[in-house]
This record gives structure tokens, C-alpha cells and sequence, in this order.
């Protein structure tokens, strides 16, 4: 079941990961894509390994 809930966690932030790559490639907007990509991984990563320290 925790594997479960990481995959959703994952698969919600990606699509933030992938936006943040849209807008370094197509808009050639780059300090507005590190910000998200910042916040796509950081939102990934915190809730995971908060899930993993609690267990």
C-alpha cells in the first residue's frame, strides 16, 4: 500500500516536472522552469521520505 500511495505522489507531480521542461525548451523561460521543476521534486521528495521515516 505505501508503494501504492508513492506511485500517486509521483504521478501527480509529474506533470509539474514535465511543465517545468515545457517552459525551458518551447518558452525559453528558464528561471520560471527551475522554479517548478524546484518545486515538482520538492514536492515529490518530502512526502516520500516522510512516509518511509514514519513507517
Amino acid at each position: 500500500m505505501l508503494y501504492l500511495l508513492c506511485l500517486f505522489i509521483i504521478a501527480c507531480n509529474y506533470y509539474t516536472l514535465t511543465y517545468g521542461v515545457y517552459l525551458w525548451k518551447s518558452e525559453n523561460n528558464r528561471l520560471g522552469s527551475i522554479g517548478t521543476i524546484i518545486i515538482a521534486v520538492l514536492a515529490t521528495v518530502a512526502p516520500i521520505l516522510v512516509l518511509f521515516i514514519r513507517r
